[in-house]
């Protein structure tokens, strides 16, 4: 890759994540590292702040169930149903797509032509989970993908295909227009902005978790990010995060200052990065001040239908938010060149007023809840975010800009790619 490449790309990190000319950094109040009872009991160790489960609570609850906590139990049923048959289909060829209807307590696949024996087989052992249907589907996921290439044209944001199979959507800037053909049914919804903004709790200290500030220097100024799982890979421990927030050889440091190591792995298409330093399988939750923090469990696939939580050093958390889309492609423009980023998965929050990521929380975690408060599941990390909206909340950065969706790479992605796997948690003891 040319500097001149990167200079592009890190401009459009820097930029969005913290603008050189505001001076801003992070409060110095908010880099209190989660103490040793933090680690312990990560719910009631909070002080002043609610858990994220609490959250919940007044959070609106989507229509046919009495609570959360009820919605969040189905989702992890139909989800280990769901993973059942998808883990089938990977060998073969015919998967239209899989939704989870929590709404109907069932998982939909949609599949061209006649299951063969193992994913049959898959459907029927899922079904002792939870009620699984399977739909005719007009085309494979992977005709879909094939089919989205041909759509190429400026006004075209992102691209990918139907949950259910039957086409592609397409998101697009300006008016409605003639796009090239693609050979399939293209459902078209407009897009606010002709880029995605790619999305910069404080001052963390080793072994890392999930969710904190990590920040690196450019000839722009610095550039915040957001650490997003701890991962093994050949037996070293390293932090996973978003590939846009820097390049290889850089030095990544803490919110504090303190270096935590060289960043590598470097992947512009896929949008990962790894910072080679000691980690742990925890994440950071509750406000972008917060210094609680939950434990990770293993990781989860992303479904259409099921909903997650983000998790930035910017914003803080933010749940409920339903994933529209899977297996999506986006063109990210920095100014110097154009390059598609895939596959990504769709999530948007479904409160008008209330926000999904924001500037700065780039490669920061996307979770699954767990019907236990204190664990969730690994899910992805933060790309970029759409629909910008002007009320974006309290922000460790002022000025960020913030959006209702959030796109992202799925965990599977990130851990395909590096051969590594998701660290769990165990008791820690964070460095002073």
């Amino acid at each position: 890759m040319t500097n001149a490449r990167w200079a592009g790309r890190v401009a459009l990190a820097v930029t969005l994540a913290l603008p050189a000319a505001a001076g801003l950094a992070p409060p110095a109040h908010a880099g209190t590292a989660p103490t040793e009872s933090t680690m312990d009991s990560p719910v009631s160790a909070r002080s002043g702040l609610e858990s994220t489960a609490a959250a919940n609570e007044k959070r609106p609850v989507p229509a046919g169930f009495p609570s959360w906590e009820a919605l969040l139990a189905t989702q992890e049923r139909l989800l280990a149903a769901a993973e059942t048959v998808i883990a089938a289909a990977r060998t073969t060829a015919g998967l239209g797509g899989v939704q989870l209807r929590l709404e109907l307590n069932e998982v939909w696949v949609h599949w061209k032509g006649t299951p063969p024996a193992g994913v049959a087989a898959a459907v029927e052992a899922a079904r002792a989970t939870a009620a699984v249907r399977v739909f005719p589907a007009r085309y494979t996921e992977q005709e879909l993908l094939a089919a989205a290439k041909a759509i190429r044209d400026p006004a075209v944001v992102s691209v990918g295909p139907l949950p259910d199979g039957s086409g592609l959507s397409v998101a697009v800037t300006g008016s409605a227009r003639a796009l090239p053909d693609a050979g399939v049914p293209v459902t078209v919804r407009p897009f606010a902005r002709p880029a995605p903004v790619t999305a910069s709790r404080q001052n963390d200290s080793p072994p890392y978790f999930g969710g904190a500030f990590w920040k690196h220097t450019t000839p722009q100024g610095t550039g915040y990010c957001t650490n997003g799982f701890a991962v093994l890979q050949n037996g070293v421990k390293k932090m996973l995060t978003a590939g846009h927030c820097g390049t290889d050889g850089e030095t990544a440091k803490d919110g504090g200052g303190q270096v935590m190591g060289l960043l590598e792995g470097d992947n512009n298409p896929k949008d990962l990065l790894l910072i080679g330093t000691a980690s742990a399988g925890w994440t950071y939750v509750g406000a972008y001040t917060s210094s609680v923090a939950k434990k990770v469990i293993g990781g989860a696939s992303s479904v259409a239908g099921m909903f997650v939580c983000t998790s930035g050093a910017n914003s803080g958390d933010h749940c409920g938010l339903k994933i529209t889309g899977v297996n999506l492609t986006r063109w990210v423009n920095t100014g110097t060149e154009i390059y598609q980023v895939h596959p990504l998965v769709e999530a948007k929050q479904q409160i008008e007023e209330e926000i999904a990521v924001a500037e700065g929380d780039s490669g920061g975690p996307v979770i699954l809840q767990t019907i236990t408060p204190e664990l969730h599941r690994a899910a992805g990390t933060i790309t970029a975010m759409d629909d910008e909206v002007e009320d974006c909340g309290p922000l460790a950065l002022a000025g960020a800009r913030c959006g209702r969706t959030v796109l992202y790479v799925d965990l599977a992605t990130a851990l395909a790619h590096y051969n590594a796997t998701i660290i769990q948690a165990v008791p820690v003891r964070k460095a002073p």
